[in-house]
């Protein structure tokens, strides 16, 4: 019910797996992950077919530009790019910027539970390891799009949001007030209460247990029942693309994931840039555990193909074979963390 199942959004997926294959050399074994990096590592490669990490990123930018402009030209309606909201007037008051919008492909679309209820959120619907349209990237709630957030949570089994840049809520009037204060001062509006304990610090981020309270509203017809969800919130430090805190946060995350049916989602004030990195270090550590073969420009360009800004810098882009290397040397630590499901 919530997800887009069509032909073309599969075909898109499809082509966005192959930036992996555009990029020659990029698929390696993981018992061969000194030698990738070191090659890798190297500005002047050995040999015309390596690839530098800023040589390889260019690739797989460039492979992801192609899949989208074909996208959009294979839609013959360039007002619906994945660049635009074509949603309505009402909508472009919940971006909060106008170059970073979803996909209207994989956008999540919400359940309208009361009269004239809007169903858009700025969010997209992304693969894990083993799902498509699973796990979600969104930004920030603007102060108009908080009870769209909870709904997003509410609607689509969210048990886990992994979300950065909230300390900055109190001197960016652009992020909306969604959170409890404390255990005794919790949030509420119209529609939903959300309640805490107090919460759990780590070296990388804090842990909220939150519950989520919905309430009766006009219009919304008695044979709804109203909810009642507990999940955990995890207020992420900023981790300046060090690979041992980003390592370490990986560990946090996955010991929090509930089940393999609840989804995540993954935020930050744009929608992309660090929850986007963290989304596809995850994927990229689920496979180191799972498999023994490695493609980072796969998993960067199945995400990338969706929200274009994810993985936006060369450095995002070394960090993310810099974890792997640290996880690998870790001795599996990370497939030791946690229930091992998603």
């Amino acid at each position: 019910m919530h997800t887009i199942q069509t032909v073309a959004q599969y075909v898109y997926l499809h082509k966005a797996a192959l930036v992996g294959h555009t990029v020659a050399g990029s698929t390696f074994q993981v018992k061969d992950m000194n030698a990738r990096l070191a090659a890798l590592e190297s500005e002047k490669p050995d040999t015309e077919s390596a690839l530098s990490y800023s040589r390889e990123f260019e690739a797989v930018v460039a492979a992801c530009d192609a899949i989208i402009n074909q996208y959009n030209e294979s839609t013959q309606q360039p007002e619906e790019s994945v660049y635009q909201n074509t949603s309505g007037v009402a909508d472009k008051r919940k971006n909060r910027l106008s170059n970073i919008l979803p996909n209207q492909a994989f956008r999540p679309v919400l359940i309208a539970e009361a009269h004239k209820e809007d169903t858009y959120i700025n969010a997209v619907l992304v693969p894990n390891l083993t799902r498509d349209n699973h796990d979600l990237l969104t930004q920030l709630p603007l102060p108009s799009t908080v009870t769209d957030f909870w709904r997003l949570v509410t609607q689509f089994n969210v048990g886990l949001v992994v979300a950065f840049d909230l300390d900055s809520m109190d001197s960016d009037q652009t992020i909306g007030d969604f959170l409890p204060k404390s255990e005794k001062k919790p949030f509420e509006n119209d529609r939903y209460l959300v309640e805490t304990e107090p919460p759990r610090e780590s070296t990388v981020a804090w842990e909220f247990p939150l519950t989520v309270h919905q309430k009766a509203v006009s219009g919304m017809g008695n044979s709804v029942p109203l909810l009642h969800k507990t999940l955990t919130l995890l207020a992420c430090k900023d981790h300046k693309l060090d690979p041992e805190s980003v390592l370490e946060l990986q560990y946090k995350i996955k010991s929090c994931r509930l089940s393999k049916k609840s989804r995540i989602i993954f935020m930050c004030r744009n929608g992309a840039d660090q929850c986007g990195l963290m989304c596809v270090q995850s994927i990229l550590l689920d496979r180191l555990e799972a498999d023994q073969c490695l493609a980072v420009p796969v998993a960067v360009g199945s995400i990338k193909a969706i929200r274009p800004q994810v993985i936006p810098t060369v450095d995002q882009y070394k960090c993310l074979y810099r974890v792997l290397k640290l996880a690998h040397e870790s001795k599996n630590v990370y497939g030791n963390v946690g229930d091992g499901s998603l």
